[in-house]
């Protein structure tokens, strides 16, 4: 799948959503008590879209985004074009990520205080639970490479460093475990 059109993008997204992320998610936060609904999803073939939660764009490596208003994943073409380039599967890892969001919304899982880390607070725990999601799903992707999941990051003020990133994703994959994913109680040095 060396290009992903909107379409292809748009059944790929469902289809994940559906046979993999829900099936997955799904059982466990209901044995603690939070009926998890589906979330909507919507390719972007444009530069940008307006919102329930803002104007976002594709500028600034932004491939994906999650609005808890409208509890909706919006995928770029243009960012998941590049990455499919690399894995036909890599789309997955963003996609992982952005349910991420979608069960931090589901289960209310927000940072207590606002200070100047609770931005990557929130998209640290939601890297670490795509991790935990590929712990238990990696046997089911065919050429799986964690190399190439944590390859895709790069730095940036909200994500943190590419090297904090791989920490969190890590701590996820490695353990498979949510309770590892607390980032909101983190020591400031761990969400550099």
């Amino acid at each position: 799948m060396s290009r992903i059109d909107a379409d292809g993008l748009a059944a790929f997204a469902e289809q994940a959503i559906d046979e993999c992320l829900m099936p997955a998610w799904s059982p466990a936060l209901e044995r603690v008590g939070v009926h998890l609904q589906r979330p909507h999803h919507e390719v972007v073939s444009a530069d940008s879209i307006t919102t329930d939660c803002g104007e976002m764009s594709n500028a600034n490596q932004v491939v994906a985004f999650y609005c808890t208003q409208d509890r909706t994943i919006y995928l770029f073409t243009s960012g998941t074009s590049t990455y499919a380039e690399r894995a036909g599967w890599l789309p997955m890892a963003v996609l992982a990520h952005e349910f991420g969001h979608h069960v931090q919304n589901a289960t209310d899982s927000w940072p207590i205080t606002d200070d100047e880390t609770t931005d990557r607070r929130i998209e640290l725990q939601a890297e670490c639970l795509a991790g935990v999601w590929f712990h238990d799903g990696q046997q089911a992707i065919d050429g799986f490479s964690r190399a190439l999941v944590v390859g895709r990051y790069v730095s940036n003020d909200t994500h943190g460093s590419a090297a904090v990133r791989t920490a969190w994703f890590d701590r996820g994959f490695d353990r498979g475990d949510t309770d590892d994913c607390r980032s909101y109680t983190a020591d400031t040095g761990e969400v550099g």
